[in-house]
């Protein structure tokens, strides 16, 4: 049985921005809903947490869940591409614009935001070592 893989990136950010980036990612997240056909992931996750050496910045983080990382990939590239979305990858620079530093790669934000698909971290599961419903 294949495991479930996960797609991982973040950023660091002022936390002055956080609203800001919340709706973004919020109108983002919505136009992905609308299109299924255009996205192949089962689901998505946002996590925030403090800087610990500046209280006035925080980590976010995105989590994507999928079973076939090169179909997952495939489809964000292939998205990324077509008219319609054009919007959606126009909300998507706009909060990748508050990121002062990438969590999972060298994003030089001095010559424009770097190629978000190298940017995401792949992980597959090992089935094997999964507790499911612990009823809490």
């Amino acid at each position: 049985m294949p495991g479930t893989q996960l797609g991982i990136s973040g950023f660091k950010a002022k936390k002055t921005d956080h609203d800001e980036i919340e709706h973004g990612f919020r109108a983002v997240l919505d136009f992905e809903e609308a299109h299924p056909d255009l996205y192949h992931y089962k689901s998505t996750s946002y996590y925030t947490r403090d800087v610990p050496e500046n209280s006035e910045e925080e980590y976010w983080m995105f989590i994507d869940v999928f079973t076939d990382y090169e179909d997952y990939m495939t489809s964000i590239k292939s998205a990324a591409q077509r008219p319609e979305t054009k919007e959606a990858q126009a909300l998507i620079s706009k909060v990748f614009a508050h990121a002062d530093g990438f969590l999972t790669g060298e994003g030089d934000l001095s010559k424009g935001l770097p190629n978000l698909m190298n940017l995401i971290e792949h992980w597959t599961e090992v089935p094997s070592l999964r507790v499911d419903n612990q009823g809490h």
